[in-house]
């Protein structure tokens, strides 16, 4: 859209130009055809100074006049068909390409809105973002604080673990020491009731003196 405007503005530049010239062209042969016909009024007073007074001067100037408004009646013209048939057309161009940058300055005016839309839409994405890297952040140090505080309570159960059972196997070998304590109590009390049966039996048969 810019490089087309550019180049119809320097398409309308030029034809401007060129006809401003063939105005110049058209004013300066206007100015030597009026010098010329100044000239000959000049010459023809001197003439008629010098003529016969049969001569009549006012028809003289009446000639020249008319000529001279011949000339510039039609230098009027020919300025006028040129201006039309070149300034013109040129003024309805000037009017499309006027026309033509309104609607690229509008499109472009509308191009920078959705662009600071976007703007504003990027923002808006880019700080939401931010929170949720944010609350992942937070997230993640509330879980690595409750890890923390999960490992040290598996290591205290742990630990508590170890004691139980460093306890149960304590009281396993007591309970086996008693096993075995009690086998032998058991088997002396078995030895002692022999014992005290058998003297009880040498009591029974022993003969009275």
């Amino acid at each position: 859209m810019t490089d087309s405007n550019n180049l119809n503005r320097m398409q309308l530049e030029s034809e401007i130009k060129s006809v401003k010239k063939e105005l110049d062209s058209l004013k300066n042969g206007h100015k030597d055809e009026v010098y010329e016909l100044c000239k000959k009024i000049k010459d023809s007073k001197v003439s008629v100074t010098f003529a016969s007074k049969e001569s009549k001067l006012s028809d003289t100037l009446n000639e020249m006049r008319a000529q001279y408004k011949k000339l510039a009646e039609k230098s009027l013209k020919d300025t006028e068909d040129l201006y039309k048939s070149k300034i013109e057309p040129i003024k309805d161009k000037v009017v499309q390409n006027t026309e033509t940058v309104q609607s690229g300055k509008n499109e472009l005016k509308e191009k920078r809105k959705q662009k600071q839309n976007l703007e504003i839409e990027i923002q808006g994405v880019l700080n939401k973002i931010r929170s949720l890297e944010k609350m992942l952040k937070d997230s993640n140090g509330r879980s690595n604080h409750e890890m923390i505080r999960l490992n040290k309570v598996i290591l205290q159960m742990e630990a508590e673990l170890e004691q139980l059972r460093t306890q149960v196997e304590k009281q396993g070998k007591d309970y086996h020491n008693l096993l075995c304590v009690k086998g032998e109590m058991e088997k002396e009390i078995e030895e002692y009731r022999r014992l005290i049966q058998g003297f009880a039996t040498d009591d029974r048969v022993t003969p009275a003196s």
